[in-house]
Parts: C-alpha cells; sequence; structure tokens
C-alpha cells in the first residue's frame, strides 16, 4: 500500500501558489509597461494600461484604468475601462494562439464616432497607420451622408460585391500548411479565426456609456448600456471585426432620457446576417441625425416604436417592421419633388399629423441594392384617408402643379402648341378625378 507524500504535495501546492501571487502582484505588474510599449510598438495601437496582473494558474488576467486612443489622433479617446478581466483558452495556448475566452468589463466609456465612409473610428484602433484607408478630403466633403446611409451603403456593397464574396468565402475556409521535416510532414490546419492577432471568443461590458458621434458632431448618449459581442478578430491589417454585437441601453440627449434602444446583430454562415431592431418612445429629433438625409420628410417633435427584423441571404433582403408615431409633426424636406400614389408629400404630411398615433406595418423584400416595400403605401393611405375628405380643392391645385412639374421635367417631342396644352390638360383632370375617387 503506498502512503500518500501529503508533505511533499503541500510544498509543491504551497511553491506553486506562491508563484501565482508573485507573478500576478509582483511581476505582471512591474512588466505591464514592457508589454503595452511592445503592443503599441507592434499594432499601431495607442493604449495605455494603469496595472495588468497575470494570474498564471486560472489562465486570467485582471487589468486597471485601461485607455485607448485614436491612433491617427492620440488626442482621442476611444474607450475608457476602469476595471477588465480575461480568461485565456488552454487549448488555443497549446496551439501557439493567444485566444480569450471570456472578457469581462465594468463602467467603461466608449467614444464612438462614424466617418463619412460608413466606418467607425473602433474599427482602425489595431491597425497600423500605413494599412488604414482614408478618404480624400474632398470625397468627405461632397455627399455627406447621415450614419444610416453610410452603414446600410457598406452592405449593399458587401452583398453584391461577387468578388468581394468570393474573397470573403475564401477566408473563412480552413486552410492546410505542410512543413517537410527531415523525416516526414507536419501538416497544420487553420482556421479564419487563426489568422488574426488575437480573437475574442464572447466580450460582456456592463453598464457601460457610449456616445455616438458623426462625422457633422452631432451626437446622442446611451446610458446603462449592456453591450455583448462575439466572434471578435483583432488584426493589424483588418482591424477588428465580430460575428455577433448586442446593445440594449437608455438612449440620452444633453442629461435627458429619450427612449429605450435594443439592437442585436447576428453573422452566420459566409452569406447570412440577421438583424433585430426595437425601440421604445424614443425621442426623434434626439436621434434625426443619425437617419435624416434618407427620409424624404423631417420629423421635427414625436416619438417612435419600432420592432424590425430584417435577414439578409447572399444578396436577398427579407425584413418585417412595424411601427408606431405618437405626438408628432411632420413636414415634407425642401425640394422633395415626391408624392405617393399620386398624392402630394405636402398633402400627406399634412394629414399624418392629424393622425396619433400613426401604427404601420410593412415588409421589405427584393435585395439590399434593390429593397421593394411590401404594403407600405396600401397601410399609409388606409391611415389617411378619412382626414382627405376636405381637402379635395387643396389636393386637386397641388396635383396639377405637381404633374406640370413632372410634366416640364420630362423631354417628349415636340407638338403643336394648342394640342399639346390640350393633351397635358386632359392628363391632368383624368388624373386629378382619379384621386378625387379615392375620398368618395
Amino acid at each position: 500500500m503506498k502512503i500518500i507524500n501529503i508533505k511533499g504535495i503541500s510544498i509543491i501546492l504551497i511553491a506553486l501558489l506562491m508563484l501565482h501571487f508573485a507573478v500576478g502582484l509582483i511581476i505582471s505588474p512591474a512588466a505591464g509597461k514592457f508589454i503595452v510599449k511592445t503592443i503599441n510598438e507592434n499594432s499601431g495601437a495607442k493604449i495605455s494600461i494603469g496595472k495588468i496582473s497575470v494570474w498564471p494558474l486560472t489562465l486570467s488576467c485582471s487589468f486597471a484604468d485601461i485607455k485607448i486612443f485614436n491612433p491617427e489622433n492620440e488626442a482621442e479617446r476611444i474607450i475608457y475601462i476602469p476595471k477588465a478581466s480575461l480568461r485565456l483558452s488552454p487549448l488555443a495556448m497549446l496551439a501557439k494562439r493567444l485566444t480569450v475566452s471570456e472578457l469581462k468589463m465594468s463602467g467603461s466609456e466608449i467614444n464612438l464616432k462614424g466617418e463619412p465612409d460608413g466606418s467607425f473610428n473602433i474599427q482602425h484602433i489595431a491597425k497600423k497607420p500605413e494599412a488604414a484607408e482614408k478618404t480624400p478630403a474632398a470625397e468627405q466633403l461632397k455627399g455627406r451622408k447621415d450614419l444610416f446611409s453610410g452603414i446600410y451603403d457598406k452592405i449593399k456593397q458587401r452583398s453584391s460585391d461577387k468578388k468581394a464574396a468570393a474573397q470573403k468565402e475564401k477566408s473563412k475556409a480552413v486552410t492546410r500548411e505542410v512543413t517537410p521535416l527531415p523525416k516526414g510532414r507536419f501538416v497544420t490546419f487553420q482556421k479564419p479565426s487563426d489568422q488574426y492577432l488575437l480573437e475574442i471568443r464572447s466580450a460582456h461590458i456592463h453598464s457601460a456609456y457610449l456616445h455616438l458621434e458623426d462625422a457633422a458632431k452631432q451626437s446622442v448618449d446611451f446610458k446603462r448600456a449592456e453591450i455583448k459581442a462575439g466572434g471578435i478578430g483583432i488584426d493589424t491589417v483588418n482591424g477588428i471585426i465580430f460575428n455577433e454585437l448586442k446593445l440594449k441601453g437608455a438612449v440620452n440627449k444633453n442629461g435627458v432620457d429619450a427612449g429605450k434602444l435594443t439592437l442585436h446583430y447576428r453573422q452566420s454562415g459566409s452569406d447570412k446576417t440577421d438583424m433585430v431592431l426595437k425601440a421604445n418612445e424614443i425621442d426623434i429629433p434626439s436621434v434625426s441625425f443619425i437617419f435624416s438625409d434618407s427620409l424624404p420628410v423631417n420629423i421635427n417633435e414625436g416619438k417612435l416604436d419600432i420592432d424590425s427584423e430584417t435577414k439578409i441571404t447572399g444578396i436577398s433582403l427579407y425584413s418585417e417592421n412595424s411601427l408606431k408615431l405618437s405626438g408628432h409633426k411632420v413636414s415634407p424636406r425642401g425640394g422633395a419633388d415626391t408624392a405617393v400614389n399620386m398624392i402630394p408629400l405636402p398633402i400627406i404630411c399634412d394629414a399624418v399629423n392629424q393622425v396619433n398615433p400613426v401604427e404601420m406595418k410593412f415588409k421589405i423584400t427584393g435585395t439590399a441594392d434593390r429593397p421593394e416595400f411590401k404594403g407600405f403605401e396600401e397601410s399609409l393611405l388606409k391611415i389617411i384617408k378619412p382626414y382627405l375628405s376636405n381637402v379635395t380643392e387643396d389636393l386637386k391645385k397641388q396635383g396639377e402643379d405637381y404633374l406640370k412639374n413632372l410634366f416640364d421635367k420630362k423631354s417628349v417631342p415636340a407638338a403643336p402648341a394648342s394640342q399639346e396644352e390640350s393633351s397635358t390638360q386632359d392628363v391632368k383632370e383624368d388624373t386629378v378625378n382619379k384621386l378625387k375617387s379615392l375620398f368618395k
């Protein structure tokens, strides 16, 4: 019968614990400055960390006072994290890769700034300066778009660019590398995640403060935000990518609560993207800069509730949406030459302003490049029809003006003046009579 060497085991455990705490409390904090300097020199990032503690027995690390700056503007702080902790993957370390299985942060401050090309400053924090793509100043000033338009342009480009899609599919494939040896070969298989400098499988930011700003310095804040992300890859060339993002928080504008927002983005496979957006009592003027250039109207006041689920598979788009607009005041945008079912936009806005709340359900199909709205016009006309019965004469006047402008803009073959005037007048009268039949 063998006797367990309690004394020997105790000595080993004490030695391991001494090593564990010596590394965590003495060695790693002293080496922290060197580690941060090495990261900044090799990645192009601008990071400062107040304290680093590495705990070898648990393969975990803790950090304090983390600050991450914009590599192109060191005066601009993108992220501040008072406290953070992470746990490394032992299997990944055996494969000589740095993979974080879990990352937790609390009380973080994030300064997210949109750029004219639809990207955000946070995407470039790990890129070397020579690898970051810059938008020429002339392009930034020309055709400035809101945040929604910039992001949507990126989605359209990604879904319609067949070459980029093929490259993306190739980048997601498992590659096989063979290294000749004196006797035999050494074969390794690399997943897409192995190509990144750092992989973070799961990240959770608790009680965060998020400041969202566009290129024109218009901004809104999200307080008490819960942010979860997964499948994060950090690389000196590609910057930051992620497969999943969840955001939940209270919208705040100039210190005043302006509603609640939940967003869930998930990318699975090489060509599948799911997005879920839910908003409750969002004060529209507070966030209008995000989508103002994408609408033909100005929403000067009001609150919005929205429930939207969107799926993009390849180039195919399918989206189900329901929204409620209350306490609103809508006006046509200056120069907007728009009509719905031949009803001029000013008339529609006047009618919509008399309906409280406005509730609509519609679907969007087709492709990201050419979306098709189903049920939107029908739902809108059904809502406003009872409020148009007293505006027939005004409608006739504005309808005639709209048609006149429409005909004037179109290029038509020359015809005798009397014949052209008679033909145009007949079309106007016929169209107006059809419009009037809507209100009977």
